[in-house]
């Protein structure tokens, strides 16, 4: 009597089209995180840029006063505002492209952007009207 197989041959064609579409879908999404993102803080007065890797806390001046923006390893946030509500402050941190806080009495936007725009990322496809 013959030894029972537990898989055949067409399990083993399967789990491997399924091993290596897992392993293609892994490194899209790790070659996808590791292009290069900017902070773009828009103020009522000025257009600040900084690298996502530019550490530390940085002051905008804004309609009623300084709003601090930090950007760590855990990703961008509004650290301090002189907002009355202080919306801006709440929620995580920013770590992907075209996620944004905005500090509406102050008159500050934060938002992650790629290096590069390609024409699939289209602004008008991301952020509409109502975003802001």
């Amino acid at each position: 009597m013959g030894q029972k197989r537990y898989f055949s041959y067409w399990d083993i064609l399967l789990y491997f089209f399924i091993f290596v579409f897992l392993f293609f879908l892994l490194y899209k999404t790790s070659s996808k995180a590791s292009a290069e993102l900017f902070v773009k803080i828009n103020s009522p007065t000025k257009e600040y840029r900084y690298s996502l890797s530019d550490y530390g806390t940085y002051f905008i001046e804004g309609l009623l006063g300084t709003t601090n923006i930090t950007i760590n390893k855990e990703g961008v946030m509004v650290s301090d505002s002189c907002c009355p509500h202080k919306d801006c402050m709440s929620g995580k941190a920013l770590t992907q492209p075209y996620q944004y806080k905005a500090c509406l009495p102050n008159g500050i936007v934060v938002v992650i952007m790629p290096q590069k725009v390609k024409k699939s990322d289209n602004l008008k496809e991301q952020i509409d009207v109502l975003s802001y």
